[in-house]
This record gives C-alpha cells, sequence and structure tokens, in this order.
C-alpha cells in the first residue's frame, strides 16, 4: 500500500473515530492511577499507572464489550498486525491509546498482551481528537485472582 493510502486510510479512520466518539475534555483529566488508588487529576506530561485489559481500538469503539476477552483475541490480533491502534481499556471504560514517536510501532509494547488484564507505566497525554494518551514506559501482566 502506498505512502499516500496509508496516510488517507488513517486520516479517515481517525475522523469517523472522532465524529462517531465525539467528547468533550478539559485540559487536565481524572483518572485512576490503579485498581485500588481514588481518582486524581492527571494533566499532559503526568507519570501514572494504569490497569486494564489490551483491545483493539477500532472493535471496541464498533463493539464496545463485544470486543474484548479471550474471545475477541484473534480478531485483535489480526486487526493490530494490519496496523489497527490497540489501547488499554480501563475498567472504569476508558481507553488509553499508546503514544510513540513518528515512525515507531504503537503496538509493539502491547501486541503480546492482547486480551489480557496489563498494568501499564508511563506518561500522560491528551491527544490532539480528545482521546487518552499514554507514552508508555513498562507493561506488566497483572494476575486476576480466581477466589
Amino acid at each position: 500500500m502506498s505512502l499516500t493510502k496509508m496516510f488517507l486510510v488513517t486520516f479517515l479512520f481517525t475522523f469517523l473515530f472522532i465524529g462517531l466518539h465525539r467528547q468533550s475534555f478539559s485540559q487536565s483529566t481524572s483518572t485512576s492511577t490503579d485498581q485500588t488508588s481514588p481518582q486524581q487529576t492527571v494533566t499532559n506530561g503526568s507519570s501514572i499507572t494504569i490497569t486494564g485489559e489490551v483491545v483493539c481500538s477500532k472493535c471496541y469503539s464498533e463493539k464496545g464489550s463485544e470486543a474484548t476477552g479471550a474471545s475477541h483475541k484473534e480478531c485483535a490480533m489480526s486487526c493490530a498486525k494490519r496496523g489497527t491502534s490497540l489501547a488499554i481499556l480501563t475498567k472504569d471504560g476508558d481507553l488509553y491509546y499508546p503514544v510513540t514517536e513518528p515512525g515507531k510501532d504503537v503496538n509493539a509494547l502491547l501486541i503480546d498482551h492482547i486480551a489480557d488484564q496489563v498494568q501499564v507505566q508511563g506518561t500522560y497525554t491528551d491527544r490532539a481528537d480528545g482521546t487518552k494518551g499514554i507514552t508508555i514506559i513498562s507493561v506488566t501482566p497483572v494476575t486476576l485472582n480466581k477466589n
């Protein structure tokens, strides 16, 4: 696929995504730093730790909870390999998109954890399209208690 076609596809997906999921965001956003911490205000550049499931952002935006868990892992893997951005879905329903330097694979640190619960440490970013972003420093699998 030519660079122009890839740009056009990315632009159209972003345009549609923004149109379908327009929300108003303030400069600072409340987020839970982990599963047990109370809500705290974070701003661009704040260090944060989030816990959630790695999901395909496109499938989740279209199908909601049907696009989560082990039953959707194969589809999410296929989408990620085709370039669709993965995201971390918190228990509060917030999606955090990985942010990287231009030219780097945004899915590289998450692709091995699709449909798994992870704890992600990084730096918070308000993305230009109004969504939440995280520049990932580390990704750690989370073992859920089955008690």
